[in-house]
């Protein structure tokens, strides 16, 4: 696969996997030996290992046997959105410790305030705001984990794949406001940017949480 050109690779998908437990499973058994095994290779390639989706016992013991800065290319603060899909500080400064970053999403299961209430574009921002605060600017990242065109995305896909795996994560949103209000499409990233500006982040700061050079 890395000789196909991957370079970003995902140990689990919410339920358990191979190499560890994912965020979801009723128990977290943590890292299997074939998952260390996963991450020393990876590292070797140069595949970059992605944590999200990841139970915390996973992450943290794939962090543990890294050898390279991993991400969490799509997940929020859990303290601000109790969401099984969410990380706490512990995992956010380790991840930063090893030189990672951590990848805000405008999802809304991950980006609420209300979980009766669909989120806004400052309430995206506010994530990015605690992330910064709690290990520095050089640590966070735009990981949006928008799919737009997706076909789960429709009245008949969204309640028969996702909706119907993960309705404790799901909670009251769908296709139609799974993202917060302002960030729901690539087209809107300008907002963000706007947002960022608005909050006092100057231009070289803008460009490291874009993807620019650290």
């Amino acid at each position: 696969m890395h000789k196909l050109g991957l370079r970003v690779l995902s140990l689990t998908y919410n339920a358990r996997s191979l190499v560890g437990d994912g965020c979801v499973e009723m128990g977290d058994h943590g890292l299997t030996l074939l998952g260390k095994e996963y991450v020393r290779e990876m590292n070797r390639l140069g595949i970059v290992l992605d944590l999200s989706h990841a139970s915390k016992k996973t992450a943290m013991q794939a962090m543990e046997a890294a050898s390279a800065p991993p991400v969490y290319s799509h997940s929020n603060p859990y303290r601000m959105t109790p969401s099984a899909r969410c990380i706490d500080d512990e995992q956010i400064k380790a991840v930063a410790d090893l030189g990672g970053v951590v990848g805000v999403s405008s999802y809304s299961p991950m980006c609420y305030l209300d979980p009766s209430t669909r989120p806004t574009g400052e309430d995206y921002l506010d994530r990015i705001d605690y992330v910064v605060e709690l290990v520095g600017i050089d640590y966070v990242a735009i990981g949006s984990d928008l799919h737009e065109g997706f076909t789960i995305g429709t009245p008949i896909m969204w309640p028969a794949t996702t909706k119907r795996r993960y309705p404790k994560m799901m909670g009251r949103f769908d296709f139609r406001d799974i993202y917060a209000d302002g960030f729901s499409s690539h087209t809107e990233i300008g907002n963000v940017l706007d947002g960022l500006v608005a909050r006092g982040y100057v231009q070289a700061d803008i460009e490291k949480i874009i993807g620019g050079t650290h």
